[in-house]
């Protein structure tokens, strides 16, 4: 005959666990900004200010917080200065374009 585990067992309540959320915020407000790029003459403000990047930026963060439910969120920026890998290799991201304008104006909004 089965026997139910312990009642204390069985009906103590589950414990929340901490879950937290870790977000290169420079990644995702570029991958935001190109998803949208097609579209920028759409996402402009009433002063020509482009936010496509803005609202890319926080429709994807609101999709992964309804996702994932953390209890806690840390979106990290690149600070955008000469780092100890640059000071390693003087061509770290070398072979990269310049950032658009149109990112780059809309950049101090998303921290």
């Amino acid at each position: 005959m089965y026997q139910r585990p312990c009642d204390s067992w069985y009906n103590r309540p589950m414990e929340k666990k901490n879950k937290l959320l870790l977000i290169d915020g420079s990644s995702v407000a570029f991958r935001a900004f190109f998803a949208l790029y097609h579209q920028i003459d759409r996402f402009k403000n009433a002063n020509g200010l482009h936010t496509n990047a803005v609202y890319g930026f926080n429709l994807m963060l609101s999709h992964l917080l309804e996702r994932i439910q953390p209890t806690h969120v840390l979106v990290a920026f690149d600070a955008g200065k000469t780092t100890f890998r640059t000071e390693m290799y003087a061509d770290y991201k070398g072979g990269r374009a310049k950032t658009p304008d149109e990112f780059r104006e809309q950049f101090p909004f998303h921290s």
